[in-house]
């Protein structure tokens, strides 16, 4: 339990710096609430991947009757199936814009190879199934 914000920033005992570095390392996903609405919206598509400099860019493609509010994007090492129910794997959340809409991943290294799969999720927080899987190496 945290009770004030500042004697967080004070970081005493480096409090501050154990919260960010070991107990909230990984981002997570709001939890859902099914007593207001329990339908996930459809899975969007994910354009194929392409290397934008430093970084990696794919499309996220919506549906047009989709209810979704935003994108979780998960990323894996390797040409390899991964399990997004691991925290360890999301890469990043992102609001919806539009139908469509460009997603940047400048935190690749060179020569690794990627995996990258995005679902959809509504206002109530329910997740879609994960779109098919986007491979790319970093050259």
């Amino acid at each position: 339990m945290h009770f004030s914000a500042k004697d967080l920033r004070k970081n005493p005992l480096g409090i501050a710096d154990r919260l960010s570095e070991d107990i909230y390392k990984h981002p997570a996903l709001v939890p859902v609430m099914p007593w207001i609405d329990d339908h996930a919206p459809k899975a969007p598509k994910v354009r194929k991947a392409t290397q934008s400099g430093a970084g990696i860019q794919f499309e996220i493609h919506d549906h047009k009757q989709s209810d979704a509010s935003y994108y979780a994007i998960y990323r894996f090492d390797g040409k390899k199936k991964g399990n997004i129910e691991d925290s360890t794997n999301l890469l990043a959340t992102v609001h919806k814009e539009n139908t469509s809409q460009l997603f940047n991943d400048s935190s690749v290294e060179k020569g690794k190879t990627y995996t990258y799969v995005v679902t959809a999720l509504d206002r109530t927080h329910n997740e879609s199934k994960q779109t098919k899987q986007v491979y790319i190496k970093v050259k």
